[in-house]
Formats: structure tokens, sequence, C-alpha cells
């Protein structure tokens, strides 16, 4: 029975779980990660979140241009702008986010 109720949280789970589309590392000793997750805020951006040793998790709405990462942090309301090159890349979900751009007639990732 344990079995059953593990596999059925397990699939309910990857209904709500995020794919990592790139993470660099912050100033407080944690990763900025971009998942693949609309940004509840904003539909047309995609969900964000830090972590540091310091402060508790930050979560925020990113979209990105041909230069820069752009991200809103919901918790100060602050844009950042980061380099695309400070970013390590998940290129396998990055395709499957253009794919369903592509789709969707939605703007750029």
């Amino acid at each position: 029975m344990k079995r059953i109720v593990v596999l059925l949280l397990l699939c309910l789970s990857a209904h709500v779980s995020a794919d990592t589309a790139a993470w660099m590392p912050n100033n407080g000793g944690g990763k900025i990660v971009l998942t693949d997750r609309d940004c509840a805020e904003d539909p047309r951006q995609y969900m964000a979140y830090t972590t540091s040793s310091t402060i508790s998790t930050q979560f925020g709405c990113w979209f990105s241009d041909d230069l820069m990462v752009h991200i809103t942090w919901s918790s100060t309301g602050s844009f950042k702008s980061y380099p695309l090159e400070n970013w390590t890349l998940n290129h396998e979900v990055i395709r499957k986010m253009k794919k369903r751009l592509n789709s969707n007639n939605r703007g750029s990732i």
C-alpha cells in the first residue's frame, strides 16, 4: 500500500515541478535558478528563484533578450539584469521551452 501511495505522490508531483533552464552563482553563496514554469504574476514570463545561506529563498519572474536575463524579484520589486555569459544553460530544457513558445505564439525566452 505504501508503494502505491508513494508512486501516486511522485506522479502528482511531476505536474507541479519545474525544470531548471539555467543557473548561476550569486553573491550570497547560493544560486539564481531560472525555471521553465510560467510565472504567476506574469504568464508571459517564467519563474526564477535564488538561494543563499543567509536569507530565505526569494522568487521572481524572468525573461531574456540577446544580451541579458532580466528578473523582477517579487519580495523587493527590484528589477535586475544579468549578462547571458554568466549562466550555465540546460540546453534540453531550453529547447523544450522554445518548442512550446513556437506552438503557443508566445514571446521570447
